[in-house]
C-alpha cells in the first residue's frame, strides 16, 4: 500500500527477502520488485527445509542481519527489467533518495541503507511505536507514563530497557563486514541502536485518537497514519448500513491466520467456554470465525454455515467491514491487533480483546484507557473474565460502552472532514524531511 501510494511521486525499487529466487507471489505494475534470496547453504540437512526456513524466519539473524548479509556479499541476483547484476554495486549506482522500511520486523533493511550511503531513512510500522525505542529518541522511559509492551495491563508500566537483544546482531555486523568486505569504500556498520537513532522520520499505523493518553507526542519524529487504507477503501467513512433485524449481532475474528491455527493458540477449553457463554445470551447472533468441529451440534444454513442455536461458525475467511459497518453489530471479540482496532473506531463497534501475542496486549490495554471495550486475560481465569466482559458490554454497561464508541467514531470522521488525509499528511511529511 504505501510503496503503490509513494510510487505516484517517486521511482520505487522495492527489495523483498526471500527463500526462493522466484520469490514471493508479489506483483506490482507502478514499482520495481527485487527479490533477494536466502542464502540456503545457511541451513544444515538435519532437518527438512520447510522446517529450517520457518525457524529461521523467526529468529532475530533473519530480523537484524539477514537481508544485510546477502547484499554485502554482492551476490548476483535476477533485477527485473536489467538482468543479473552483483546486488550492492547495483544498488549503490541508482543513488537513492531515501530508504524506507519496517525497523521492527527487518532491522537489516537499515544496515543496508548504511552500507548504500543513503542518509535519509523512513520507518514505517504497521504495529505500534514500541515503547522501548523512546530511550533511543531521547525520552526517558519511567514508570511515569510509559505502558509496557508484551504483559501491558492498565497500571502496568515499563521498567525494562528492552534492547538487550541487539548485542548478538551488532556483532555479526561486524563479523559478516570483516568476513565479506574486501572492497574499504564500503561503509564500515553502525550498531542497530545507531541505526535507529538515525532513523529521520516514523509512521506508525496507529490512528493519532488511538494512542495512550500520556504517550509522548514527539510530532518532530512521529507520524500516526493508521486509518490510512480504511479511509483509501472508503467503506467505512459512510453512513453505517442501518439493520434492525436480528438485533443484536456479535462478531467474533481472531485474525485472517488459518482458523487451526488460532485453535492452537487458545485451545479446545477456550473455544468451548465461549460457546457456553454465547448461549447464554439469545438474544444476539454470535458470529464467529473457528473451527466448526467445536459447535456441540452442527447444522447448515442455506449460506453454507455451521449453526448451533444462537451461534454461527465458518472456517472461511469474512467480510470483516461489512459485519463491523451494520448497525446491529453491537461487539467484536478479537485479539485486537492494529487493524482490528482501527477499523472498530472507524465503526463505533465495542472490543473484547483476548490477545495472544506481538502487540495485541499493548492494544487491550489501550482500548480500556480509552472506554471501548474490555481486555481478558487467557489465562486459568478466562471463563470468568470473559463472562463479565460479555455482560457488561451487552447488558449491564451496555450505554457506557455504546456511547463511547460512537463518540470516538465521530471524533474519528471529525478529523477526517477537517484535516488532511492520512496519505496526503504522509506524502507532505516525506517531501519535508527529504527537502529539509
Amino acid at each position: 500500500m504505501l510503496a503503490t501510494i509513494l510510487s505516484e511521486k517517486y521511482q520505487i525499487d522495492m527489495l523483498i527477502y526471500t527463500n526462493t529466487v522466484t520469490g514471493r507471489s508479489v506483483t506490482s505494475n507502478v514499482f520495481n520488485i527485487i527479490n533477494v534470496p536466502i542464502d540456503l547453504n545457511r541451513f544444515e540437512s538435519t532437518q527438512t527445509l520447510e522446517e529450517q526456513i520457518k525457524k529461521y524466519r523467526f529468529s532475530n539473524e533473519f530480523k537484524h542481519v539477514g537481508i544485510y548479509e546477502e547484499i554485502i556479499k554482492n551476490v548476483v541476483i535476477d533485477i527485473p527489467n536489467v538482468g543479473e547484476q552483483p546486488i550492492f554495486e547495483w544498488l549503490q549506482q541508482q543513488n537513492y533518495l531515501f530508504g524506507i522500511a519496517e525497523f521492527e520486523t527487518m532491522s537489516g533493511s537499515f544496515a543496508v541503507f548504511h552500507a548504500l550511503g543513503i542518509e535519509t531513512t523512513f520507518n514505517v510500522a504497521n504495529t505500534v511505536f514500541f515503547p522501548k525505542y523512546l530511550q533511543l529518541l531521547g525520552i526517558d522511559v519511567t514508570k511515569n507514563f510509559v505502558p509496557e509492551f508484551s504483559s501491558v495491563m492498565p497500571g502496568d508500566w515499563d521498567e525494562n530497557k528492552g534492547i538487550e537483544e541487539y548485542q548478538e546482531s551488532n556483532k555479526m555486523y561486524q563479523d559478516l563486514y570483516t568476513k565479506y568486505v574486501e572492497n574499504e569504500e564500503m561503509i564500515p556498520p553502525l550498531t542497530l541502536e545507531n541505526l535507529f537513532e538515525n532513523i529521520n522520520f516514523h509512521f506508525i499505523n496507529q490512528h493519532p485518537l488511538g494512542i495512550f493518553n500520556d504517550f509522548p507526542k514527539l510530532e518532530n519524529k512521529i507520524m500516526y497514519i493508521g486509518g490510512l487504507i480504511v479511509e483509501k477503501q472508503g467503506k467505512l467513512t459512510q453512513d453505517k448500513v442501518e439493520i434492525h433485524e436480528p438485533p443484536c449481532v456479535v462478531y467474533i475474528s481472531f485474525g485472517s491466520r488459518k482458523v487451526s491455527d488460532i485453535s492452537n493458540i487458545f485451545g479446545e477449553k477456550v473455544i468451548k467456554q465461549m460457546i457456553k457463554e454465547f448461549e447464554k445470551h439469545d438474544d444476539c447472533i454470535f458470529k464467529a470465525r473457528l473451527e466448526e468441529k467445536f459447535l456441540p451440534e452442527r447444522n447448515i444454513d442455506p449460506s453454507g454455515y455451521s449453526t448451533y442455536k444462537n451461534i454461527v461458525f465458518t472456517e472461511k475467511s469474512t467480510k470483516q467491514q461489512n459485519i463491523l459497518f451494520k448497525t446491529n453489530t453491537k461487539l467484536f471479540i478479537s485479539h485486537c491487533g492494529v487493524n482490528g482496532l482501527n477499523e472498530a473506531m472507524y465503526t463505533g463497534v465495542p472490543l473484547i480483546c483476548i490477545p495472544w501475542g506481538e502487540d495485541q496486549f499493548y492494544n487491550g490495554s489501550l482500548v480500556e484507557q480509552k472506554g471501548l471495550g474490555i481486555y481478558v486475560k487467557h489465562n486459568m481465569n478466562f471463563r470468568k473474565a470473559f463472562k463479565n466482559a460479555l455482560n457488561n458490554i451487552l447488558m449491564e454497561k451496555k450505554e457506557v460502552y455504546q456511547n463511547a464508541v460512537a463518540k470516538m467514531r465521530e471524533d474519528v470522521l471529525n478529523m477526517l472532514e477537517h484535516e488532511k488525509s492520512p496519505k496526503e499528511k504522509f506524502l507532505e511529511k516525506i517531501s519535508e524531511v527529504i527537502n529539509s
